[in-house]
């Protein structure tokens, strides 16, 4: 190299410490971007857990494509959005995001999303305030992606039960048809940490615009099916969440596995007079507590 040419700056080269620094200050979509930029800075944000300080995680999706919300906030505390479309392509998948486009030929849709789902939870310590996941199980115009969906969860279940740690969240959302589906991402969830489960079945439409629409006419709406949460129950994250919601699912299961809860909603399939009498005691009993908004009635 000639002596008066000028080295170019390189984060790969500069000390260690530094390099420390400044990942440390990155938000999760740059800390993304540089670990695909090469072999070397990959390597040391993986060995070095930097944390990506996420803040909510949305996956959702249609028959075409699997959708990745992303939120976070930077070293001053802003708060960031992504919004990730991984989109079905006969020669591969198309990954958009904002107004980049990137080709990904001969790969599959979803494992490329999950693919990059994980590799950002990886590098998340801290707590997620909201993690929603909302495959649309239950319409009929996704028939032919529900094994992909299934794929998309086994794949998830797989890096949780390796994870160092459980995953902290606040705040926890799944629409799902059956147990199965659930439980490869709750039970890995650090029950310490969980403040609300929500468990409902898709419905293409949310509950208020279901009623601005149809109003008290309560026909219109999906119908509830039968949920058996038997392997739910044996939980800790299940045992220590005290705010508990089950749409569109009857329930099949005791009233005692539900004492622990303060504010929820839930349908049961059988309720005895026995049960009524345990539910009047129990609301009797948390409406004394002025800090319990709701009971479970």
């Amino acid at each position: 190299m000639a002596t008066n040419e000028k080295c170019l700056p390189n984060l790969v080269y500069i000390p260690i410490e530094l390099c420390r620094k400044v990942l440390a200050s990155v938000d999760f979509a740059s800390l993304q971007s540089l670990r695909k930029s090469c072999r070397s800075l990959r390597l040391h944000i993986d060995e070095e857990t930097t944390e990506a300080n996420l803040y909510d995680v949305t996956i959702t999706a249609d028959p075409k494509s699997i959708f990745v919300d992303l939120s976070g906030k930077d070293v001053n505390g802003k708060l960031i959005m992504k919004k990730i479309e991984y989109k079905k392509h006969p020669d591969g998948c198309f990954v958009i995001c904002g107004s980049k486009k990137k080709f990904a030929e001969f790969e599959d849709y979803a494992a490329v999303a999950v693919k990059d789902l994980i590799s950002v939870l990886k590098h998340h310590n801290g707590e997620i305030n909201h993690f929603h996941v909302e495959f649309p199980f239950s319409d009929s115009k996704c028939e032919r992606s529900l094994q992909t969906f299934e794929e998309f969860l086994s794949v998830m279940k797989e890096h949780l039960e390796n994870r160092a740690a459980k995953l902290k969240v606040k705040r926890f959302h799944m629409e799902v048809t059956k147990l199965s589906q659930l439980l490869n991402i709750y039970q890995f969830l650090d029950a310490s940490v969980l403040e609300r489960t929500s468990i409902c079945r898709w419905s293409g439409k949310s509950k208020l615009a279901m009623h601005h629409k149809y109003g008290r006419d309560v026909s219109m709406y999906p119908k509830e099916e039968a949920l058996s949460i038997k392997e739910l129950l044996c939980l800790e994250q299940w045992k220590s969440c005290k705010n508990i919601f089950i749409d569109d699912h009857i329930v099949t299961a005791k009233l005692h596995n539900f004492l622990h809860v303060t504010t929820g909603s839930i349908l049961l399939k059988v309720v005895s007079l026995k049960t009524l009498e345990i539910i009047k005691k129990a609301s009797s009993k948390l409406r004394k507590n002025a800090d319990i908004s709701s009971a479970l009635i």
